[in-house]
């Protein structure tokens, strides 16, 4: 395929995507540049050392399926490229995911020194790339929030310095505004 093919590819799906709107993401899809997925998708297929997938967003003392279903699908696919992909996230996630995958758990609840823990765990994985799917956001208070705008600061892992402080490529997938990445778009979400 062509490269003007293949952002058509993209467009559609990017269009798609959105489709029904059901939490305001053409808002968002509006201020990127088409193609967005296009060129995720090349750093996925152009990815051999490590990635990093953060997931699993809590909901009470679990967590949402949704996140964890991609990052898997996304292991999967990178394993196959030969990549070595590792899922990060907190408990009780991480303890479900660890036996059949390579993890890296991230304290629920630290709230001390978070861009130190990150630094420390960046220079022993030395990504190649880091994704996050749906993992929670630091709200503009440092906090996190559930879609209801609820404080759930306390079952939280914090992955956001692992992507702010890191010298690779970081991808940020979401649906609801509250999820790594969307802060940067905060001037186009709606309440």
């Amino acid at each position: 395929m062509s490269t003007t093919d293949l952002l058509l590819v993209s467009q559609q799906i990017e269009q798609l995507l959105v489709a029904r709107n059901l939490r305001g993401m053409q808002l968002l899809q509006q201020q990127l540049r088409p193609g967005y997925i296009l060129r995720a998708a090349r750093l996925i297929n152009q990815c051999r050392g490590t990635v990093l997938i953060g997931t699993g967003f809590p909901v009470l003392d679990t967590f949402e399926t949704d996140g964890p279903v991609g990052a898997i699908a996304l292991y999967q696919l990178l394993e196959q490229l030969g990549a070595r992909p590792i899922l990060v996230s907190g408990n009780p996630l991480c303890s479900v995911l660890a036996s059949r995958y390579r993890t890296y758990q991230i304290s629920v609840n630290q709230q001390h020194n978070l861009p130190g823990i990150a630094v420390a765990a960046l220079a022993e994985l030395q990504p190649q790339l880091i994704i996050s799917i749906e993992r929670p956001g630091f709200t503009s208070d440092n906090r996190y929030a559930n879609m209801r705008g609820e404080d759930i600061t306390a079952r939280c892992a914090s992955f956001d310095h692992f992507l702010s402080l890191a010298s690779c490529p970081t991808i940020g997938i979401g649906d609801g505004g509250n999820e790594i990445g969307m802060g940067n778009m905060a001037a186009f979400l709606v309440s």
